[in-house]
């Protein structure tokens, strides 16, 4: 079975205190390289990076969430096309640095009254970017790692090292988790709301943090952990895709994307192949046609010597018939010739 994607998600630095840009690398479910987790780009293995270099397969990049801000903007005269157009500037009342300095996305659909917007500064994509392509690994497809996955719609908190995942009823997003509790007492739909937490691995400078989570009211500890990453089966269709502009580094094929330009380069060898054929085809009878001129005017000349030149082969031939017809001499010999000559003329 071909591979339709090859997902790689760039490890929150809150994940682990490693300098290196950490990954997991997800392909199809049938293969023996179903996943790796939190691997430096320089550790991962030849074979793996071969078969995702050789691949068609779609390159997918999800980045961290907390390097991106998710803006939802009020329509403009509830027009789509007015707010798309006034949208990165509508943005700036809600960002702390230079607009020139972030990339704004708008999302392909809009909610009721709102259009939703992601923000990412562009220096920090282009960073990621630039150490994927050094290993010739290039994406066509960014998305914020928190709009592909599922989630409870229950308030649930998932700990990974110093990272935090919330989602609840009003908001999901990752944070520090010494800052969850203010995050809880903002968030809960109502104060008897029971929130579980998921703990996978704390480091020292985090496990007073957790204790102090755990401690508030109806917070409580699940019995095992279960992985926030999970990836909902439909994200390509729900997620912005933050690969727009200069972002986008899937090398076209005359400007088209690689789906369609496999079926345009298809489509333009068929037609390649039918015209060469139609063309080899009139090429044959053409020469087949010179071929019965040349014996017909062959013998236009052995019948009538006297004419020294062809001008019209068959219009002359017709001139002929007609004056044997008018002629009453040799009748027999014309009654032979005639329907000879006719079929030569024509």
């Amino acid at each position: 079975m071909s591979r339709t994607y090859i997902l790689f998600r760039i490890c929150s630095p809150l994940e682990s205190r490693s300098d290196e840009l950490l990954c997991d690398i997800v392909l199809e479910p049938d293969s023996r390289w179903a996943r790796q987790a939190m691997t430096p780009l320089a550790e991962i293995p030849q074979d793996l990076l071969t078969d995702i270099i050789k691949s068609n397969a779609t390159k997918i990049l999800l980045v961290p969430a907390e390097y991106t801000a998710q803006i939802n903007l009020q329509l403009v005269q509830n027009s789509r096309r007015k707010t798309e157009k006034a949208a990165r500037y509508l943005v700036e009342d809600h960002l702390a640095t230079d607009l020139d300095a972030e990339h704004v996305v708008v999302a392909p659909l809009a909610e009721d009254s709102q259009l939703p917007v992601t923000v990412i500064q562009h220096a920090q994509l282009q960073r990621w970017l630039a150490q994927f392509e050094h290993y010739n690994i290039v994406f066509s497809e960014i998305y914020s790692d928190l709009d592909c996955i599922d989630v409870p719609t229950n308030p649930t908190v998932w700990i990974e090292g110093a990272r935090a995942i919330y989602s609840g009823p009003l908001t999901r997003t990752a944070l520090a988790v010494q800052h969850v509790p203010l995050l809880l007492a903002r968030s809960r739909g109502s104060a008897d709301e029971v929130v579980t937490v998921y703990i996978s691995s704390t480091t020292d400078d985090v496990r007073e943090p957790v204790r102090a989570l755990l401690r508030e009211p109806l917070v409580t500890e699940a019995p095992k952990w279960e992985p926030w990453f999970v990836l909902r089966s439909d994200f390509r269709l729900t997620a912005n895709n933050l690969a727009v502009g200069q972002y986008n580094r899937e090398r076209p094929f005359l400007g088209v994307k690689k789906p369609f330009a496999v079926l345009l380069l298809t489509t333009l060898c068929a037609v390649s192949v039918a015209s060469l054929s139609y063309f080899a085809l009139a090429h044959h009878y053409e020469r087949r046609a010179d071929a019965e001129r040349g014996r017909a005017e062959q013998i236009y000349r052995q019948l009538f010597p006297q004419d020294k030149r062809i001008v019209n082969l068959r219009i002359q031939t017709e001139q002929h018939l007609a004056a044997m017809r008018q002629s009453p001499a040799n009748l027999s010999v014309n009654a032979l010739l005639v329907p000879a000559l006719t079929a030569l003329g024509q």
